[in-house]
């Protein structure tokens, strides 16, 4: 068995305690020392490279850092202390340092969790987060959104493809015109969803459904071996953070 195929293979709990490690050591790491989240940076990229992941799915998947970005280009005029001008511009230090932070370490740990969700199926994540021992509140309501998101995902394709019949695509419309449009989709979809979640819940309740374990298949156990596998990367990264911390106090 190659390394590729014995990474994808671990038990999916190895992989998320992996990850959740990987992150609070990144959070851990002083942003000034770049060094350090550029040598986790770098565990990243040949992880994503013995995995098979692509940049390309890396890059969607980072996407999701959008709301950090404008936090992040914010902070430069908002914060207090000593200031940088920079044009026309008076930057904060302090902002600047924050902003820095932001963007690296969300980009990092993006990076990381579409790597982990690239390589396991979502109910083998939720299988692995029961087998973890997280909130299991939480976990009941990722297993739904799993389980249920593919429906919402078809719905909107329809209403897509609706829209398309009736020559939405064609129509000369301005920039708010296709907006309202857009909104109005969107919050139809979203009544669609409210309403399929209370029949689906009141379903439940009929059936007996107090709350608990939902029917995913349950991952087998991780051996000594597994998890030094899965925590080779992590412990790498806290490596770093270990030392970028020493050099900075």
């Amino acid at each position: 068995m190659n390394m590729r195929q014995r990474l994808i293979e671990l038990p999916p709990q190895c992989k998320l305690a992996a990850l959740i490690t990987f992150v609070c050591a990144l959070v851990a790491t002083p942003a000034v020392q770049a060094w350090a989240l550029l040598g986790q940076g770098l565990l990243l990229v040949c992880t994503a490279l013995i995995l098979g992941v692509s940049m390309r799915t890396m890059g969607r998947g980072l996407r999701i850092e959008a709301p950090f970005l404008l936090l992040a280009a914010l902070l430069p005029f908002l914060a207090d202390g000593p200031t940088h001008t920079v044009g026309p511009f008076e930057l904060s230090e302090s902002g600047l340092q924050g902003a820095w932070s932001i963007v690296v370490k969300a980009a990092l740990g993006a990076c990381a969790a579409v790597i982990v969700a690239a390589t396991t199926p979502a109910p083998a994540l939720i299988s692995g987060a029961y087998r973890l021992g997280l909130p299991q509140l939480m976990v009941e309501i990722a297993a739904f959104m799993v389980r249920y998101g593919v429906v919402l995902r078809e719905e909107s394709t329809r209403a897509a493809h609706a829209r398309a019949a009736r020559g939405f695509g064609s129509t000369k419309l301005g920039f708010l015109d296709r907006l309202r449009v857009w909104a109005r989709a969107a919050a139809a979809l979203f009544v669609r969803a409210f309403e399929r979640g209370e029949r689906v819940y009141v379903a439940m309740l009929a059936r007996g459904y107090r709350g608990g374990r939902t029917s995913f298949t349950p991952p087998r156990s991780g051996t000594v071996q597994d998890w030094s596998i899965a925590f080779a990367v992590p412990m790498l990264a806290i490596a770093c953070a270990l030392g970028a911390l020493v050099r900075n106090q």
